[in-house]
């Protein structure tokens, strides 16, 4: 089980309350779809298996880079291309650059993963299932995250 987050703007006390409920699931990874903003923001998914991608006010890369360093997490990137439980999976946080959408078109990913628009999406296009998990932050209507079971192929949404 994966769970998803997105667009956080340094949201510690909604974080919190996410990690509370993904404390309560079995979750092998968290993956962060960009816009996390401040580099201390990482110390709160210490302890878990995590990625993430920078988003548009992701601009303290040297921070970011640092503390993911201090914290074994991967470094950051603007997009992650790897397999999980044999799926291919896109990590990008605005997914409407031309170039993704030829990859989507393409069929080249069975999941991509994105954020930016703190909006929530849950769209099939052929075999590629994209996903915005809406965002962690109050700049949305409803704050939240999701949860991915790739082996079930099962997208649920939580409301914080």
């Amino acid at each position: 089980m994966i769970a998803i987050v997105s667009d956080t703007h340094e949201n510690i006390p909604l974080i919190r309350k996410a990690i509370d409920v993904i404390k309560s699931k079995n979750v092998d990874l968290i993956i962060h779809c960009g816009d996390m903003v401040s580099p201390s923001t990482l110390k709160e998914f210490e302890g878990f298996p995590f990625k993430f991608v920078l988003g548009n006010n992701d601009g303290e890369i040297k921070g970011l880079t640092i503390f993911a360093d201090k914290l074994d997490f991967e470094l950051p990137a603007f997009w992650l291309d790897f397999e999980y439980n044999q799926k291919r999976f896109l990590v990008i946080h605005d997914v409407e650059d031309r170039y993704i959408q030829e990859r989507i078109e393409a069929q080249d990913y069975d999941y991509v993963l994105c954020g930016h628009t703190h909006v929530r999406r849950d769209e099939r296009i052929g075999k590629t299932h994209i996903i915005n998990p809406g965002a962690l932050s109050y700049r949305t209507v409803t704050p939240g995250f999701a949860f991915l079971d790739v082996e079930n192929d099962r997208l649920e949404f939580v409301d914080l």
